[in-house]
């Protein structure tokens, strides 16, 4: 089906979203998830050619707005981002090699990233640590915190700079799904059909690749005993990326068994929300995940 070209009107409301998208999520960094959708959806329209120039507008806007960091990171993050994707839905690829190149794509855009503003050396020369114990310090002495609980963030905060890489990973599959996701459902409410990843109560992860990482992060942390700090840095960051998607597949799962009870998905999201602030239902659901992909419960309710 051959869609119509966008009129001026929406190629300037698509300006002023991915805008207020890029101011909003340096508040709330959750709206960086839906910028991409709307680019890729018009780039099915109009070609990749206008939806790119006014993404490079986006950007320039935030350098003079902001500041000239501000606008090279969205443009740096993404860009590529949107270009591997339109690439991919273009070649139709399968949905999982979408996912995960689009994915490789991120992280290492967040690497150049983090290279180019200089924050990669900061960690590395422990630069940021010790800025974070001097702010931290003020306030113990001036009473704002208790002392414990200075150390205790000092300490949580090089532990976590530790798993950066595994956050990243786990960032960039997340923004990788949704805007993959949401431009399959903006083109099919425009009557069109793509390939595009599973509704997220029937998302599924590959049992033969979750088994062989689970395997590998066994591993790797039996070789962190014997051959020290790196290997068991490593292991430390494939738990997190494991246990991170396992706990996005227990959602999903949890999301299918609560259609039966609620069919508007605002209120599944809302009440999915309130649970996971109760204590523990995090592991539980991560748990879930994981019997998922030994056992695919809902394969097995849907045959009953």
């Amino acid at each position: 089906m051959k869609l119509k070209n966008s009129d001026g009107m929406q190629l300037v409301f698509l300006f002023l979203q991915a805008l207020f998208l890029s101011f909003g999520g340096m508040i709330f960094p959750f709206l960086y998830l839906f910028l991409p959708a709307p680019f890729l959806t018009t780039s099915r329209t109009d070609g990749p050619i206008i939806p790119l120039a006014i993404f490079g507008a986006v950007c320039l806007s935030m350098g003079l707005l902001v500041t000239p960091v501000a606008g090279l990171l969205i443009f740096t993050l993404f860009g590529p981002l949107i270009l591997t994707l339109d690439y991919a839905i273009r070649r139709e690829l399968p949905v999982d090699t979408t996912i995960w190149m689009a994915a490789l794509i991120t992280v290492i855009a967040m690497a150049v990233a983090a290279y180019t503003t200089g924050f990669l050396a900061e960690i590395q020369s422990g630069a940021f640590v010790r800025e974070l114990m001097a702010v931290e310090e003020s306030m113990v002495e001036e009473g704002l915190i208790p002392g414990n609980l200075g150390f205790s963030l000092s300490q949580w905060a090089d532990q976590s700079l530790s798993l950066l890489p595994a956050a990243a990973v786990l960032f960039s599959l997340l923004i990788s799904y949704t805007s993959f996701a949401m431009t399959g459902r903006r083109m099919f409410l425009r009557g069109v059909i793509i390939r595009q990843p599973n509704p997220f109560p029937l998302m599924s992860l590959p049992r033969g690749i979750t088994g062989f990482s689970l395997l590998l992060v066994a591993v790797l942390y039996l070789l962190g005993e014997q051959m020290g700090e790196p290997i068991s840095l490593l292991a430390a960051n494939g738990m997190v990326i494991l246990t991170g998607v396992l706990f996005f597949q227990g959602l999903s799962v949890l999301d299918f068994f609560l259609i039966g009870f609620l069919s508007s998905s605002w209120l599944r999201t809302v009440l999915l929300i309130f649970l996971l602030m109760m204590p523990g239902v995090q592991i539980v659901v991560t748990f879930l995940g994981l019997i998922e992909v030994v056992f695919p419960l809902r394969r097995r309710i849907r045959r009953m």
